[in-house]
């Protein structure tokens, strides 16, 4: 049975017509970049962050509102962990600095606290320099890297998942997590590489925003076009970038990345390594309502070729409400994912 007899549609002669509406499509879309710009992130522009806290849940649309009074309509306002947590973020101007930031926070807390009538604590300040989102690139492909002649003295991680709340169905109550990477490293006598340390990491968390300390060396941030697989699931490869021409053999150096960003609920915090290092460590705190109850910690390939084998610890750190986990190893092997694995309530 032909329920479409003799369907026939002059493409070819259409074809003026469509040039037409895409010409015209196209050029409403240059005029909106024109006329409106880009809205972009605080990971690119830089600005100023000010975090409080409410004695009492708080609607955002009641932050809002006394910041539009207040003379600050164009802040970017959202819950994080908590209903009592609030984050707000301004885009820079053009002469803003620390101590602008400072003044900023201080205008903006006496507009929140008249607003909630001095219900409201003010918690950090911090001015995000537009350093790291003017270099963050986008690449095709990731750099070949060779660490021979490279040796990690020290890498040490910390994962704050105290606002965190995954089972949230909000995105404004699931809040994020926090990451913080500190690597100290030194170019040995028997290097001959081209000066740069590169690391690429497969992250899995959403909205990621980087940061580097205004006293740490500065690398550069690529993400991958091309997602990689890991352990059945696709994961988007970043690409971390350091010059280090300029260091003298055998002389340590401290390399410092921050990022928070959105994850899926999980029970695992995997860390990997990739040359020769001295001393790994991690921490993870816990928020108060979602304790873990135990946890264990195992080791295997980054190919995966072996399977999961515990680690017997010398020494652990348990907190007694479940709150903290903290685990080293010295010597670690090369190539190889150190796993935590808890369980919760």
């Amino acid at each position: 049975m032909h329920l479409l007899k003799d369907f026939n549609i002059d493409f070819m002669g259409k074809r003026r017509a469509a040039v037409i509406l895409s010409v015209s499509a196209l050029l409403i879309c240059i005029a909106s970049m024109v006329v409106r710009g880009f809205n972009f992130g605080l990971d690119f522009t830089g600005g100023t962050l000010v975090e409080v806290g409410y004695e009492q849940p708080t609607e955002l649309s009641e932050v809002r509102a006394a910041l539009d009074e207040g003379g600050f309509g164009g802040a970017t306002v959202q819950h994080f962990g908590t209903l009592r947590d609030v984050m707000i973020r301004l885009a820079p101007d053009s002469d803003e600095g620390e101590e602008i930031s400072a003044q900023l926070s201080d205008r903006i807390y006496r507009v929140l606290s008249t607003a909630a009538e001095g219900q409201v604590e003010l918690r950090r300040v911090e001015f995000v320099g537009p350093q790291v989102g003017e270099e963050l690139r986008e690449k095709p492909e990731p750099t070949d890297v060779n660490y021979d002649g490279i040796e990690v003295l020290t890498h040490s991680r910390i994962y704050d998942l105290r606002r965190w709340h995954p089972d949230e169905e909000s995105s404004d109550r699931r809040g994020h997590v926090y990451v913080r990477d500190r690597i100290t490293l030194q170019l040995l006598s028997t290097y001959s590489g081209d000066g740069h340390f590169t690391l690429l990491v497969p992250i899995a968390m959403g909205n990621i925003e980087f940061r580097h300390p205004q006293d740490k060396l500065r690398g550069i941030v690529s993400r991958i076009a091309e997602p990689v697989e890991v352990q059945g699931q696709k994961r988007t490869l970043y690409e971390f970038d350091y010059d280090l021409s300029q260091l003298p053999p055998e002389e340590p150096v401290t390399i410092e990345v921050e990022l928070i960003g959105e994850v899926p609920k999980t029970v695992r915090a995997p860390f990997s390594t990739h040359t020769k290092t001295d001393l790994i460590s991690v921490w993870l705190l816990f928020p108060e309502d979602q304790p873990y109850r135990t946890y264990s910690l195992v080791s295997y390939p980054v190919d995966r070729s072996e399977a999961p084998r515990p680690m017997k610890n010398r020494y652990a750190i348990d907190h007694p409400y479940g709150s903290l986990i903290g685990w080293s190893v010295a010597n670690p092997e090369e190539d190889h994912v150190y796993e935590c694995r808890w369980t919760t309530e």
